[in-house]
């Protein structure tokens, strides 16, 4: 049988893995979750705290193309020519997530 986790079980678990860092395997087995749930409740809680858009905005500054990119209360611009695995890292940081 399924057990049934209050609201603050889920709340404890996952304030411990998002601000501590520890691993979800051993907060789940600490605080008695399977594990399988508690990386499904961080998957979540993951998900909720992504931004909900990220604006690309195209502009031009004299000669030279830019790119706007709006994500997490910041913008960047973005010459011609940048390295877009590095532009995608900065906006995963920016945006609180692992790429």
């Amino acid at each position: 049988m399924n057990r049934r986790y209050r609201a603050k079980e889920r709340e404890r678990l996952v304030e411990a893995v998002l601000k501590t860092g520890a691993p979800i395997k051993d907060v789940a087995e600490q605080l008695g979750v399977k594990v399988a749930t508690a990386y499904f409740w961080v998957k979540r809680a993951r998900q909720k705290q992504r931004p909900q858009f990220a604006m690309v905005v195209p502009a031009t500054q004299a000669r030279v193309a830019t790119l706007r990119v709006e994500v997490g209360g910041a913008v960047v611009h973005v010459e011609r020519g940048f390295d877009a695995e590095l532009l995608r890292d900065v906006v995963s940081a920016l945006s609180g997530r692992s790429a």
